[in-house]
């Protein structure tokens, strides 16, 4: 609703078909999430990856494009509303989409004791940028996740190679 409000409405019923596009497909991957959660096949190494982009990953994708406009780095015209139109349905697509991506849950079983207390600086560091600066901090974390795509899914093929070796030898 935001992202309509803010500048979907200037492509009128196209603007609400993708804004419902991504409540739409927000709804699938939280289904598919319910449905996998209980998998016996799936393999240990496969708890470290979401299916597609997970629904708050990608509602806060869907607003990158709200956090640049209020930065003052987006022209408001229709053309514009149209390039947000396009980039808001491929991150739905991404959502429902097979592509592997990390998904954080195993991270604490791999922190050495010694790395806890930098860690923990970092994060509270976050919290104070994003309290301090909120649309720039909202922005990078947006981004980064975007740049960690690539690596997920060649971390994911590179342990499914794995298992299949394993597997046939």
């Amino acid at each position: 609703m935001l992202l309509y409000f803010w500048i979907l409405n200037r492509l009128h019923t196209f603007g609400w078909i993708i804004a419902l596009m991504l409540a739409i497909c927000c709804a699938l991957r939280l289904a598919r999430l319910n449905v996998a959660l209980d998998d016996p096949n799936k393999p240990a190494w496969a708890a470290g990856f979401f299916t597609g982009a997970p629904a708050p990953a990608g509602a806060g994708l869907a607003m990158l494009p709200m956090y640049l406009g209020f930065q003052g780095f987006v022209y408001e015209g229709r053309g514009y509303a149209l390039l947000v139109a396009v980039y808001v349905a491929a991150v739905a697509i991404l959502m429902v989409s097979k592509v592997p991506t990390f998904s954080g849950k195993t991270l604490g079983r791999y922190i050495p004791r010694d790395m806890v207390l930098p860690i923990l600086g970092l994060t509270a560091l976050a919290i104070v940028l994003l309290i301090s600066y909120p649309w720039e901090t909202l922005t990078i974390f947006g981004i980064l996740y975007l740049g960690m795509i690539p690596f997920g899914i060649r971390s994911y093929r590179r342990h499914k190679a794995a298992d299949a070796k394993a597997s046939a030898g």
